[in-house]
């Protein structure tokens, strides 16, 4: 980066703001013939710049650059789903579903 170059936007920033520390029940993702498996159980979605990390029982089930990732919240809003490049270098996308709050 330049001395006077920009800082990349984030393409939903309330989203991003809401599901920082949210903690979820776990993790899924689906393979190319679409089986769904869980990746972890109770974890927590952290943003820790600039990267999005999904952590489940103390290890990393996923994390992605948060500036090229695809978040978009479930339309039953109990959970997110992140689409982004994962270390491998490989498009993944998981589901994270949150804990129930009160």
């Amino acid at each position: 980066m330049g001395l006077f170059s920009k800082k990349p936007k984030l393409k939903n920033p309330q989203l991003v703001a809401a599901i920082n520390h949210r903690p979820i029940k776990y993790v899924t993702s689906r393979n190319e013939e679409g089986v769904e498996y869980v990746l972890g159980r109770s974890g927590r979605i952290n943003i820790k710049e600039p990267e999005i990390i999904v952590s489940c029982e103390g290890k990393d089930v996923f994390r992605c650059n948060i500036y090229e990732a695809e978040i978009g919240e479930l339309l039953s809003r109990d959970g997110v789903r992140i689409s982004g490049v994962n270390q491998d270098g490989e498009m993944v996308s998981v589901v994270a579903y949150y804990v129930y709050r009160r």
